[in-house]
């Protein structure tokens, strides 16, 4: 079982809209997944519409709507510091992947 929520992890929360559609939407979190998968060695699976992942210091998901995406992420203690960092990349992988 992927594990979500530790008390003692920073969080980052980030929505953004698209126009995508429900289906296209969740392509493009599967291949926010699948990047995250050969990068950080993530973990992930879907939950109906939610996409929840685990890596080494990090767990979170990604909540797809019709017209709205939602990224979830709560870092360890270790990886605190690189929040911006992460919050940002976050940022440009849902440009690239939702247009």
């Amino acid at each position: 079982m992927l594990a979500l929520y530790n008390r003692d992890m920073a969080t980052i929360d980030i929505s953004r809209p698209h126009t995508l559609g429900l289906e296209a939407a969740k392509r493009a979190a599967e291949w926010i997944a699948e990047r995250m998968q050969n990068e950080l060695k993530a973990r992930y699976r879907w939950q109906g519409n939610d996409l929840e992942f685990d890596c080494p210091g990090a767990s979170g998901r990604i909540c797809v709507g019709k017209d709205t995406v939602r990224v979830e992420v709560h870092l360890s203690l270790l990886l605190r510091p690189l929040r911006n960092r992460i919050e940002q990349e976050i940022l440009r992988h849902l440009e690239e992947a939702l247009g």
